[in-house]
């Protein structure tokens, strides 16, 4: 996670490789939190809004979120592969990053 380039903005930036070719590689569920324990924000992954990719083995990628100014962020990423009616997860915790005022 880091300083976005306006006043509140932070920005993840992801990458996901899967084992292989796959149907759907990426994030399937973005969640801020500020860092109290707060939860911000909660982004299901699509290939619309660019957290999921399909027909690939990688998914190099980023979301932008736009909160309070000075105010800290964290955010849990479900990164996610999905192949042939099977798939796979895992839970990553970002760095804490201070908004933009």
């Amino acid at each position: 996670m880091y300083k976005g380039s306006t006043a509140g903005n932070v920005r993840v930036e992801f990458t996901v490789l899967a084992t292989e070719h796959s149907d759907y590689v990426g994030v399937s569920e973005l969640i801020i939190y500020k860092s109290n324990g707060t939860r911000a924000a909660t982004v299901r992954g699509t290939v619309g809004n660019g957290l999921l990719c399909d027909d690939t083995q990688v998914h190099i990628g980023h979301y932008d979120y736009y909160g309070v100014p000075g105010t800290s962020y964290y955010a849990i990423l479900t990164m996610y592969a999905e192949r042939d009616g099977g798939s796979d997860s895992k839970t990553y915790i970002t760095n804490t990053v201070t908004a933009p005022s």
